[in-house]
């Protein structure tokens, strides 16, 4: 990657997902932190990104400087702010039903 021709590059966090120059991106690491919530400290905000035009390539550049690759998102469909509200409360539901069957079973096992 040419890091010299990518300093200052800064991609921005929204509801619809990680946008650099009218694209939008995920990573696992947003997904599972919920940057695209109004709720997330991650939302509307600048993070730091190294971009290499020869293998479209977008990585997100951690406070640790460890490197975190993003995916391309489709532009088939923009989510709705409620239906993207209803999705994070659906993952935390299910989070919590996983959290208190693990609960149950280390119980269990006691």
């Amino acid at each position: 990657m040419d890091f010299l021709n990518n300093n200052g590059s800064l991609a921005e966090v929204t509801a619809q997902g990680i946008i650099f120059r009218e694209k939008k991106y995920t990573c696992p690491l947003a997904i599972s932190e919920q940057w695209f919530s109004l709720n997330s400290p991650y939302y509307m905000v600048k993070v730091p990104v190294i971009y290499t035009e020869e293998h479209n390539t977008l990585c997100i550049i951690l406070d640790t400087g460890d490197l975190i690759k993003a995916q391309l998102l489709s532009d088939t469909k923009n989510l709705l702010q409620t239906d993207l509200e209803e999705y994070y409360l659906k993952l935390n539901q299910l989070k919590l039903e996983k959290n208190k069957q693990k609960h149950l079973f280390l119980k269990r096992r006691k």
